[in-house]
């Protein structure tokens, strides 16, 4: 049997914060045997494994790290192989840790940059999608006089892992540490930082992005010691926390006495997009010296219900709308990775967790934004083409061009076969009951045109009401106008509220017992809001109204039931839905359609 010990981590430099309980972590049931090295790959081990050659190693057992003293106890029980990587000019190297299923593994990493040489080093932690273990990675790293070290940390385990992730550095005079960390996996993450600003005019650039959702916990602690005279440091930490993610951020910039002329900044924003998250951000700034310049701030919030409206009108649910803003969110700092390949592995992950396809993969798929640096926000209006669009169509024109329906050749044959098959799959798009219900024409308004004037026309009279809602577009109005202006039914409005709702209460008021039909629109064009459709249905049938449906935002973007909506009439068009222009779709209840006169 493994017995387990508790480690505490992650400790704040002064326990200031003692009411809430956040001054340090508790690491639970860590394994005291059974560890292993963590894999990387065969060249880095042949380049860099037990490294001795130079005495400056000896001198890495003091640098402190965040994470604390006890993650040494996971180094006395793996005692891994360190990696030991050092610059000669400029250098850099990326390290792929692949963790295995089950395992337990430590990687234990030291950089080092000699006098004005730059040192950049990758690390990725990966795994397969449903592994489980512990990932454990220590790295310390000191930049001599002149030197840059930068260290970019990219956590994409599988969300059945645990992540320990300890950092430290040293900062001779003139140097810089650069580190950016990336947190998307594992399922319980402890990550610390200390950077220790040694010498004169040292400096520390450290930027950190998370995304944490379900019930993932990360539990973070940084810290900028400014021991050196006119050192700076900067600290920019951001993400998301969606469902019952917990966050703790610990950010701590440290003035001892002698540091005069030093600036620290430190700065937190978070994105709220559940209910039930908790998000805990500990800012502290330690001061024993006078001439010194301090600042920390923090940004928490929810999406402003003007966002969520804007996005809503461009065609974007509420859930659609979040992982837009969580992608935006992360991209940048996807951005300042370095390397591209890094850069599309972390995009690719964060398109797997949000549920929106990384910005690369999407230009390519839709050509037209490939070399074009907008971002296309008016499908509501037009929808950009996928490139499969476009290569269907010209594979027509160019395999099988021929007027369907007419031609008794085998193109004409071919055609008209395409041409047909187009109508079933329209018709189980929909869930249409027969084919002979679909009727292909060149947009929605002629759609909801034909209805009008091919049943409007003809079954309504003076007297009668057609309703229509205040939000419709010109295609779902004007020809209704017409219809009552030649026939002389009266059109009446069903009111809305400022949001675009429309109340129980509003649609009693404006049906009577002289409506007769009802064209109205699924989803509005102007404020994106959702019409009562099943419930303007029940009204209309009680008082044997036909109902209209304008679907060209709605089918886009929902699924679309015509027979669960127990609607007469619907229209959309081809082009909001990624089709070519030219192409719309008029749905009519069999019984309907038979009445119908050509006009």
């Amino acid at each position: 049997m493994v017995d387990n010990k508790d480690l505490t981590v992650n400790f704040l430099p002064s326990p200031t914060w003692n009411r809430l309980g956040v001054n340090r972590a508790k690491i639970r049931n860590i394994p005291v045997d059974g560890w292993n090295s963590i894999p990387v790959q065969k060249e880095i081990i042949e380049k860099y494994i037990n490294n001795s050659d130079s005495e400056i190693w000896d001198s890495f057992a003091n640098i402190q790290t965040g994470m604390g003293e006890e993650i040494d106890e996971i180094s006395k029980i793996s005692q891994p192989e360190k990696i030991r990587i050092s610059a000669d000019k400029t250098k850099s190297e990326k390290l792929f840790f692949n963790c295995k299923n089950g395992e337990n593994a430590f990687a234990d990493v030291e950089l080092y940059a000699p006098e004005n040489t730059e040192l950049t080093v990758f690390m990725a932690m990966q795994s397969a999608w449903n592994a489980n273990g512990i990932c454990a990675v220590r790295t310390k790293f000191k930049a001599e006089k002149g030197a840059k070290i930068r260290l970019v940390q990219l956590n994409l385990l599988s969300q059945n892992f645990r992540f320990i992730n300890d950092v430290g550095a040293e900062c001779e005079d003139n140097a810089t540490a650069e580190i950016l960390q990336l947190f998307i996996g594992g399922n319980e993450t402890y990550t610390g930082t200390k950077t220790t600003l040694l010498g004169r005019q040292s400096n520390l650039d450290l930027n950190v992005g998370y995304y944490c959702k379900d019930e993932q916990l990360l539990d973070m602690n940084y810290v900028a010691e400014h021991i050196g005279k006119k050192t700076v440091s900067s600290m920019n930490a951001g993400g998301v926390l969606r469902d019952k993610a917990h966050k703790l951020f610990r950010g701590t910039i440290d003035f001892p006495l002698g540091s005069s002329g030093a600036k620290g900044d430190e700065n937190e924003d978070v994105l709220i997009l559940g209910e039930d998250v908790i998000n805990q951000t500990v800012p502290l700034i330690l001061c024993a010296e006078e001439d010194v310049e301090g600042n920390h701030g923090a940004s928490i919030g929810r999406p402003s219900d003007d966002v969520l409206f804007y996005l809503a009108s461009r065609g974007l649910d509420e859930e659609e709308a979040c992982n837009l803003m969580a992608r935006a969110k992360l991209d940048a700092l996807c951005s300042k990775i370095g390397d591209e390949e890094l850069e599309t592995l972390a995009k690719s992950c964060l398109e797997e967790v949000t549920g929106y396809a990384n910005e690369k993969t999407l230009r390519k798929i839709f050509r037209f934004c490939e070399k074009n640096p907008v971002v296309y926000l008016d499908s509501a209006a037009t929808a950009q083409r996928p490139e499969s669009v476009i290569n269907s169509e010209m594979e027509f024109y160019k395999k099988c061009n021929a007027n369907p329906l007419r031609g008794l050749y085998d193109l004409g044959f071919k055609a008209t076969e395409c041409y047909e098959q187009s109508r079933e799959t329209v018709r189980k798009f929909i869930n249409a009951r027969s084919e002979r219900e679909i009727i292909f024409t060149r947009n929605a308004t002629e759609s909801l045109n034909l209805v009008a004037y091919s049943y409007g026309m003809n079954f309504l009279k003076k007297g009668d009401e057609i309703l229509v809602t205040v939000m419709e577009h010109h295609s779902n109005q004007l020809p209704w106008r017409a219809v009552a202006e030649k026939t002389g039914a009266a059109v009446k409005y069903i009111e809305c509220n400022p949001d675009g709702t429309i109340t129980e209460e509003q649609l009693k008021q404006a049906f009577s017992e002289r409506t007769r039909l009802v064209a109205v629109t699924h989803i509005s064009n102007v404020l994106g809001c959702k019409t009562p459709i099943k419930r303007i249905t029940e009204l209309a049938k009680e008082c044997g109204a036909v109902v209209v449906l304008d679907a060209s935002q709605s089918v886009p973007h929902i699924p679309v039931d015509v027979q669960s909506l127990d609607v007469d009439f619907l229209a959309f068009s081809g082009h909001k839905l990624m089709a070519p222009f030219g192409i719309g779709v008029l749905y009519g209840r069999e019984s309907f359609l038979k009445k119908c006169r050509r006009f």
